[in-house]
């Protein structure tokens, strides 16, 4: 296709990513670092895509890379302390949310990665400041209008109030609930006369 630049391969793969059609996806990526290998954008695509397909050393690498041409990447800092949190490898995670956060201290997905790293460490040096700011910051996210990043899912694990949990996943269920109504619409979806109301949900199951 003309233009063939970087930019177009990430959008084409994204495209890809989106119908499933991740060899094709990958055949773009990888071409996008081909053609500009000194920007960010195809490195983080192609990281998104390894680890999407549980290539996670792949994965890792990739976002390494791409943070290394573009190191304020929160998104990227993020998803690569996230990523290395989920597989225990905690000391490695740590220094990329704490610069998630030097870039953006409010940033309540890198703080509540960050505290749930420091919990399964037993880091609690500064626990009562932390707590303190989670809250904060919860509190702030759930007064928030419109659509915002699902995180963090459950606060249950933290010494935080039961009522902020509870507000926290009321929150997601109506989200979850206006999600799916245009679903719901489209697939007749209703519940029968006889059901108990108990028995009632409020979301198309997968």
């Amino acid at each position: 296709f003309k233009p063939d630049f970087a930019e177009a391969r990430c959008a084409l793969g994204r495209i890809h990513v989106r119908r499933g059609e991740h060899a094709q996806a990958r055949r773009h990526f990888e071409e996008a670092v081909r053609q500009n290998p000194a920007a960010a954008a195809g490195h983080l695509a192609l990281a998104g895509h390894f680890q999407s397909d549980g290539e996670n050393e792949k994965a890792v690498a990739c976002y390494r890379q791409g943070l290394q041409r573009d190191p304020r990447n929160i998104d990227a800092l993020i998803d690569l302390g996230g990523l290395l949190s989920h597989f225990d490898r905690l000391m490695e995670a740590e220094p990329y949310l704490l610069r998630a956060l030097d870039i953006q201290p409010a940033h309540i997905k890198a703080f509540y990665q960050l505290m749930d790293v420091r919990s399964r460490t037993c880091n609690w040096t500064t626990l009562g400041k932390d707590m303190q700011t989670m809250q904060h910051l919860t509190e702030a996210y759930l007064d928030e209008e419109g659509p915002v990043d699902p995180t963090p899912r459950i606060l249950h694990y933290f010494p935080l109030p039961d009522e902020l949990h509870a507000r926290l996943v009321r929150l997601q269920a109506s989200r979850i609930q206006a999600r799916n109504e245009e679903a719901k619409v489209r697939l007749a979806f209703s519940h029968g006369r006889e059901t108990p109301e108990r028995l009632k949900i409020g979301y198309v199951s997968p």
